[in-house]
């Protein structure tokens, strides 16, 4: 398309870390391309802003987090999901999701849809906590 550029703009008044960058500012002026991008801008906004660390982040007890990140081993409870969708995994006799894995694979297969009393409010929630934990997850719909 006409007047569209591909790639980071090196120069100009909206280069990526430019001085001054403002509220007209394009996101890209604070080098947001992607959504993993601005999911790690925003922790390090809470980092640096003395926010206490969510739960994900604390390690629960003697689990611990490699690198500080989640991984596939790790247990639900290191997401920060609703009590709803905790129980509604905890209680749906047919669900054996324990870990973190588990639950990707449960969403990739399309059958998180089929755990009783999820509901599609449930799976965009999962969907958006495992997105926000740095995970490939499907497109819903």
């Amino acid at each position: 398309m006409a007047g569209m550029t591909s790639g980071p703009s090196r120069s100009g008044p909206h280069a990526v870390g430019h001085d001054r960058i403002g509220l007209e500012c394009p996101v890209t002026c604070l080098g947001v391309w992607t959504v993993g991008d601005l999911l790690a801008l925003l922790v390090e906004a809470r980092r640096v802003s003395g926010l206490p660390a969510a739960p994900a982040d604390a390690g629960f007890g003697a689990h611990r987090h490699e690198g500080g990140r989640l991984s596939r081993a790790c247990p639900l409870a290191c997401l920060q999901l609703s009590t709803r969708v905790r129980n509604a995994l905890r209680n749906d006799r047919n669900c054996t999701a324990k870990t973190v894995g588990d639950l990707l694979d449960l969403l990739w297969s399309r059958d998180l849809h089929e755990v009783r009393l999820m509901g599609a409010r449930g799976v965009r929630e999962v969907h958006a906590e495992l997105l926000a934990a740095g995970f490939s997850v499907p497109r819903l719909g």
